[in-house]
């Protein structure tokens, strides 16, 4: 069972402070650049393109015995060696005009950092204040999320790692200070300083992940000693090492043009200015942006150019982010090259556990024992988010973007070689087997597909029209794929079917003795879903027939509990029948044969949207190959399946108000409040079956945690599909709740017939009818839903209940009667 757990008080206080100062920083910047006065912003010295105005006679902007701070884009491509200068300016200082005014952050002085912690932490009186020990840095879109998952796999490391704090970046330029950062990693702090009093020191460490550090353009101008200057003498490098001299930084990049696609899909989901996304709108902002930068680079030097506030907020989408040779560059002139650390994502996603030990020791952590470094191996790829489906980028883009990007990449890749080429793992794989390019440059073919770009990966024929009545053919696969395979390498951490052993002829219920000559044994029926559908009373009637022990209800181990650990794998599904198989065991011995039979009842078996990603054959694809219903008849081909569907429109009202009481996850319910969510619900599914396919938004997990109703779960139709391809049939019983509810006895005898049980009198069918309803009346009773929400979630549930009508040949299956 898994508990949750609150968070502590000074932890909410420090998430909601964060929150709040994200959101104003946007508008103190907005508000100072439309107040301010122009002339007082070219005394500043704001660059754009047309303020390229000469430095006054009485300073340099660019002292000429720093050759790198003036470089043009022609002399940009000549490599040239890293000066390293830690903790000072790049530079001299830069000629600010006299009247300078605006508000300038200095370095924030280090703390005495205790020696009892690998961590860098100290002492605030009685209390232990952290600071991180390692940063990632970027590049957005480039598998952060998953290297930061793996890395908080080692025991060493805290599972509080923090991402997306931005306090070097945006947080100090509104007033928080060294204190209030410190705060944010206050559980971590409490942790370390508990084995310090416990063991003396402590070896816990931890880190932050704000992508915005790696090329941050925005917040250079506010550091003391940038005034007047074109491009930053110092920056976030600098102000990070000053504080902490022995940070690890981390550093993932992707190829660029591949990046900055998925930055631009993934961003349309966010931004106004990019609604709407498309190929050929991708296209239209690249050639409107690489023209501006390009004339840039013609007239100013081209760190100049990259970190221009001004130019980078001219267009929607920032080319220059990916342009990584300057922001590398600028890291390795502060920081030792022995602390920093460049993941190539191409390789990463090859090799993830290989990458992520080369990690570990960088970030000098013990390695891990073989059964962890193993867990570590088998853990998922963290989920995608949410990606509109458009054509892969024009040729005509990748040309104008390759050409942008093709000084930098080949400095980027020398720069490296020589930089790591004293090192070992991914660091040195930088380069891969190319001299003068860091990364290949895809052409007409981009459908890559690696880790991000589910998008590119819809499988053939998947796209139904579901307005239209359409003759519906279903090719039986039994348990192989349902689709055409994604484009997409194998996971070797995917969770694989378990092969099925050699099951006894004697018994019914699907068993078979282990090497040590104990029985075990699997369901012989399973009953799917569909939750708030009367599963609950259905199954435990079912379960007081004479044949039938007393099954089990939601053990869910198809979908979720696997993903919980070792010891929720293939023994402990095994284990939790053991009872039942002991039952059956005692007749085998006693009678030679056993008609007894077993159930489990988990509702998230049928419409499952979380576990297909982590399953075997399905990497790097929109929507599944493979199923839960794969899984299934894979180990049991024989299975029964049985599901009980209710009208989808009262079904969702129904689950609405049971999360209300049973979760804080709907609180206050009422017919307003779920119309609220019926809206904004009906908006995005809507939304995704305009750019995806319909089985891509019914099977996407993000669109259904964000929506929070799980609409998805009443597109029966589309499940019902997969269920049909993988199982005979006559292998699934499909109970209409409609029905069952004024004739249990009748709809009881079908069910028994279907699970080839033994018939019942009609007096112990009535018996069994007259129990007691249960689940149910659990539910708030705050009045129907509206009318509004009624014939909205009618419309939007219409095509699908037509189309499961045709799939059953059965008009009653569109609940328009009802």
């Amino acid at each position: 069972m898994v508990y949750k757990k609150k968070l502590p008080l000074a932890v909410l206080i420090s998430m909601a402070t964060m929150l709040l100062m994200h959101l104003i920083l946007p508008i103190n910047l907005r508000s100072d650049q439309e107040s301010e006065d122009p002339a007082t912003a070219n005394q500043k010295r704001a660059v754009t393109i047309m303020d390229i105005e000469a430095c006054p006679a009485d300073g340099l902007l660019l002292p000429e015995d720093t050759p790198y701070w003036s470089e043009r884009i022609e002399q940009y491509q000549k490599f040239t060696d890293i000066k390293f200068v830690g903790k000072k300016p790049y530079t001299d200082v830069c000629c600010a005009p006299d009247n300078f005014t605006m508000k300038t952050f200095g370095y924030v002085q280090p703390p005495l950092y205790t020696e009892k912690s690998k961590n860098p932490c100290w002492y605030d009186g009685k209390r232990l204040r952290c600071v991180p020990y390692f940063f990632i840095i970027g590049a957005t879109k480039s598998g952060t999320n998953d290297i930061m998952h793996r890395i908080q796999a080692h025991p060493d490391v805290a599972t509080d790692t923090r991402r997306e704090v931005h306090w070097f970046s945006r947080l100090r330029t509104l007033g928080a200070e060294l204190r209030w950062y410190s705060s944010v990693f206050n559980p971590v702090a409490k942790t370390i300083n508990a084995e310090i009093r416990d063991s003396g020191s402590s070896k816990k460490v931890f880190g932050e992940a704000s992508l915005g550090y790696l090329s941050d353009v925005h917040v250079w101008p506010h550091f003391t000693g940038n005034q007047g200057c074109y491009e930053p003498r110092i920056s976030i490098p600098n102000h990070i090492r000053y504080l902490i001299p022995n940070a690890k930084i981390i550093i993932s990049l992707r190829e660029p043009i591949d990046r900055l696609f998925s930055v631009y899909l993934y961003s349309a989901a966010a931004r106004e200015r990019l609604k709407d996304p498309s190929n050929q709108k991708f296209h239209d902002h690249v050639i409107r942006a690489v023209p501006a930068y390009k004339e840039c680079f013609r007239r100013l030097p081209v760190r100049a150019c990259v970190y221009n506030r001004t130019l980078s907020k001219l267009h929607p989408i920032d080319v220059i982010s990916s342009a990584y040779a300057p922001f590398v560059e600028d890291w390795l002139r502060v920081f030792p090259r022995e602390q920093v650390y460049v993941v190539k994502f191409e390789d990463y996603s090859k090799d993830m556990a290989g990458t992520t030990k080369d990690i570990y020791e960088f970030l000098e952590l013990p390695p891990l024992s073989d059964y962890d470094f193993q867990k570590m191996k088998e853990m998922p790829v963290v989920p995608q988010n949410v990606y509109y489906k458009v054509s892969p980028i024009q040729n005509r883009t990748v040309k104008v973007l390759r050409e942008l990007y093709t000084p930098f990449n080949n400095r980027l890749a020398k720069m490296l070689v020589a930089t790591f080429s004293g090192l070992s793992g991914t660091a040195q794989r930088l380069s891969g087997d190319e001299s003068t390019q860091a990364f290949s440059v895809y052409g007409a073919n981009m459908c890559s597909c690696l880790l991000l770009f589910p998008h590119l990966c819809q499988p053939t024929g998947t796209d139904v029209d579901y307005t239209k009545p359409t003759r519906i053919k279903l090719e039986f696969v039994g348990e192989g794929f349902l689709h055409a395979n994604c484009c997409g390498r194998p996971n070797a951490t995917a969770y694989k079917p378990v092969d099925p052993p050699e099951y006894i002829s004697n018994s019914k219920t699907p068993c078979w003795y282990n090497s040590t000559g104990k029985l075990n044994c699997i369901p012989y029926f399973f009953m799917v879903g569909v939750f708030k559908c009367g599963t609950t009373d259905l199954f435990r009637r079912i379960t007081r027939h004479p044949e039938v022990l007393m099954g089990l209800k939601e053990i869910h181990w198809f979908t979720k509990m696997r993903r919980f650990g070792p010891e929720y794998q293939w023994q402990w599904y095994l284990d939790q029948f053991a009872p039942l198989s002991a039952q059956i065991d005692k007749e085998l011995k006693a009678k030679g044969k056993s008609d007894l039979v077993i159930g489990e009842g988990s509702v998230s078996y049928f419409s499952d949207s979380h576990m297909w990603p982590d399953i075997h054959g399905n990497e790097f694809c929109a929507e599944p190959r493979l199923t839960v219903a794969s899984h299934v008849h894979h180990l049991n081909p024989n299975a029964k399946i049985i599901l009980s569907l209710r009208n989808p429109t009262s079904r969702l009202y129904s689950k609405y108000l049971f999360t209300a009481k049973s979760s804080e996850l709907f609180k206050n319910p009422s017919p307003q409040q779920f119309h609220q969510y019926v809206g904004r619900s009906v908006r995005m599914y809507s939304k995704c079956m305009e750019t995806m396919s319909v089985r891509a938004c019914a099977y996407n997990h993000t669109l259904a945690r964000r929506t929070k109703l799980m609409l998805h779960e009443g597109m029966y139709s589309v499940f019902l599909e997969d269920w049909f391809r993988i199982f005979p049939r006559n292998q699934i019983y499909i109970v209409r709740m409609e029905d069952y509810s004024p004739n249990i006895p009748g709809e009881l005898a079908k069910i028994y017939d279907f699970l080839e049980l033994k018939p019942l009198s009609s007096q112990e069918l009535q018996e069994i009818a007259n129990m007691s309803i249960v689940n149910t009346g659990k539910n708030y009773d705050v009045g129907p839903m509206n009318n509004k929400s009624y014939w909205m979630l009618n419309q939007f549930y219409r095509p699908f209940n037509e189309r499961l009508a045709r799939l059953l040949k059965d008009e009653k299956w569109t609940w328009k009667k009802d």
